[in-house]
């Protein structure tokens, strides 16, 4: 499957910051001291909240040249929704912001069981959206079921959380990059 659509290169580019900076922030803050945690989630919530903002605006501007453009505002739209569950999380008691990230899990994993159903022309993409899916449910059921940590053990578990999260968006975005056709300059796109 070749992606020829607008925007497409610099939406790649999106997911590829985005991954070495959630990578990034959430490998360096295993290792912070816990003082130093509610700085890297104000830091994690704002590169997802603005990444987010920057792929709704490429989203609605490839809307007239891919009819998959919903596909990228949705994710825009999750990342903003996600940033902003970050950088409110300190604000919350602990009980609710569990309740809160358990129903993000939650939605974000039905997000990719439905980007997962879409018509693939390799298995690959499926399945790895069918397994982050997994693994986001599995977490929001641990979220609500599994007694009630320390916030520090919750706060780790972000960070942790936040490198796979990275991963993730990089193997994305090197995908997307390797699907991309080259279209000549003033060329409309099929």
């Amino acid at each position: 499957m070749t992606i020829a659509i607008a925007r497409a290169p610099q939406f790649s580019g999106s997911l590829l910051g985005r991954g070495a900076l959630m990578l990034a922030f959430g490998a360096i803050a295993l290792r912070w001291p816990v003082s130093s945690l509610g700085q890297a989630i104000v830091a994690a919530g704002a590169i997802l909240a603005t990444s987010g903002v920057y792929e709704m605006s490429l989203a609605v501007d490839a809307r007239r040249t891919s009819a998959r453009w919903p596909v990228l505002l949705l994710d825009g739209a999750a990342c903003v929704v996600f940033g902003v569950i970050t950088l409110g999380f300190l604000a919350l008691t602990l009980g609710t912001a569990m309740l809160v990230v358990a129903g993000w899990l939650t939605l974000y994993a039905a997000f990719c069981a439905s980007l997962a159903l879409l018509p693939w022309t390799r298995r690959g993409p499926r399945l790895m959206l069918w397994a982050w899916g997994a693994t986001n449910l599995a977490l929001a059921i641990g979220a609500v079921l599994l007694p009630r940590p320390d916030v520090n053990v919750v706060l780790y578990a972000g960070a942790a959380y936040a490198a796979l999260f990275g991963i993730v968006q990089l193997i994305a975005g090197m995908w997307l990059r390797s699907q991309l056709v080259t279209v000549p300059s003033g060329e409309s796109i099929p």
